[in-house]
């Protein structure tokens, strides 16, 4: 119920658009932080996905894909310097079979994928690591270590 005098809430439309690069047509060379780095960012949840935005936007460009098959198509048609990993993405094949699906690309076999997941046993980190993920990062994220964490993968990589 709306109180007396209050404006209606209005949700933007993009809320529910795909969180993809405008146009694929846009080469990284064409846009407004050209000098940074691209990453991939795989996340279903968009919460998590406007979150990793904040804490990297004057770190790198990004990408991102709500599901391990919308990355496979992105990570063929583009070439990342980084790739955020969630491993749980609900429906469609999960973030370790999209690594190890990404890992056959050209260009793909070096590249740092931090796994960003809320498994956290022993076991599971090293299921991660053995899915060709290079790093895992726990969720909740930390923005500080998180943060440099890819400033310095990206760092490596220039």
């Amino acid at each position: 119920m709306r109180r007396e005098g209050s404006a209606p809430i209005e949700i933007p439309s993009s809320w529910n658009a795909p969180v993809t690069r405008e146009s694929k047509d846009v080469s990284p060379a064409t846009t407004k932080h050209s000098e940074l780095p691209w990453v991939l960012v795989v996340e279903d949840n968009r919460l998590n996905s406007e979150l990793v935005k904040i804490y990297l936007k004057n770190v790198c460009n990004m990408d991102f894909a709500r599901s391990g098959e919308e990355a496979l198509d992105l990570a063929a048609m583009n070439q990342y310097a980084l790739i955020i990993m969630d491993i749980n993405l609900g429906p469609g094949i999960d973030g370790i079979q999209t690594t190890k699906e990404i890992r056959l690309f050209n260009g793909y076999s070096d590249t740092p994928v931090i796994a960003v997941t809320g498994y956290t046993m022993p076991e599971d980190i090293e299921q991660i690591r053995a899915g060709g993920c290079s790093h895992y990062v726990s969720k909740p994220i930390d923005k500080t270590s998180f943060t440099k964490l890819i400033s310095t993968l990206l760092e490596k990589d220039q």
